[in-house]
């Protein structure tokens, strides 16, 4: 190693490397916040769950009530999504697989799963019939 005194010159610095443009992967915040949707997603075969084949897509009715329900993915993600109160469990069901995020993976939906799980089983329900108006509901396996 060799040690330069070069106190009588001036600094200069050194040369810039050019921009590089963004080269790593991109993840998306929140998640789908409009309630229609014409994607179709798939329905999981199940004993109770095999009703009716979820919507591809959901209309709201602005002259009925409204309620937005949350919606907490397995992964993690959330979704916040707008109802009538007259939509089924089924329509929410629809919802998450027409966004994408139900896969052709059966899954459950539940109130509360830490505390005291209550499966929403019956897909014929209405929101308002199951308690879910402004509520948050969680998949999981």
């Amino acid at each position: 190693m060799k040690v330069l005194k070069r106190m009588d010159e001036d600094y200069k610095a050194p040369p810039k490397a050019p921009p590089k443009p963004f080269e790593g992967a991109g993840n998306r915040l929140g998640g789908m916040t409009s309630s229609s949707s014409t994607t179709p997603g798939s329905f999981p075969g199940g004993s109770s769950q095999a009703a009716a084949p979820p919507p591809s897509r959901l209309e709201i009715d602005e002259s009925k009530p409204v309620t937005r329900i949350q919606i907490r993915m397995a992964d993690g993600t959330r979704m916040v999504a707008r109802f009538n109160l007259t939509h089924t469990v089924n329509d929410i069901r629809g919802f998450i697989n027409a966004s994408g995020n139900g896969g052709s993976a059966s899954y459950s939906l539940f109130t509360n799963p830490r505390k005291d799980p209550n499966p929403l089983d019956n897909v014929l329900l209405t929101i308002d019939e199951a308690g879910l108006a402004n509520a948050v509901v969680f998949q999981g396996p």
